[in-house]
């Protein structure tokens, strides 16, 4: 599928025309522009790789830091000491979640 009027005619008219339902007309159009524009999509591929492993190293510096400060992160992203008293209602929310765990 590398002739362009072609890819046009699929990708610019309604998928019920070609006859494509929505994951091959995906597919098309991914080949598509891997066969048009493959420096393009080689990176794209690189960028979103690097943004994976970007909020990968920021999820595991953050967890480290907050083990360090001995702090953690409320569910409302509040960061607290660890030895700071629990949130009114956070003990009873543990509390029911251990009885039925138990139960």
């Amino acid at each position: 599928m590398s002739d362009p009027r072609i890819l046009s005619a699929i990708l610019n008219a309604p998928s019920f025309l070609s006859g494509l339902n929505d994951e091959e007309w995906n597919l098309v159009r991914a080949r598509a522009r891997q066969s048009l524009h493959p420096a393009q999509t080689d990176m794209e591929k690189l960028l979103l790789r690097a943004r994976e492993e970007l909020r990968t190293g920021f999820e595991a510096t953050k967890r480290m830091l907050l083990d360090r400060c001995e702090m953690r992160e409320d569910d409302d992203g509040q960061f607290r000491s660890i030895r700071d008293a629990l949130p009114s209602g956070i003990l009873g929310a543990m509390a029911k979640t251990v009885k039925s765990a138990a139960a």
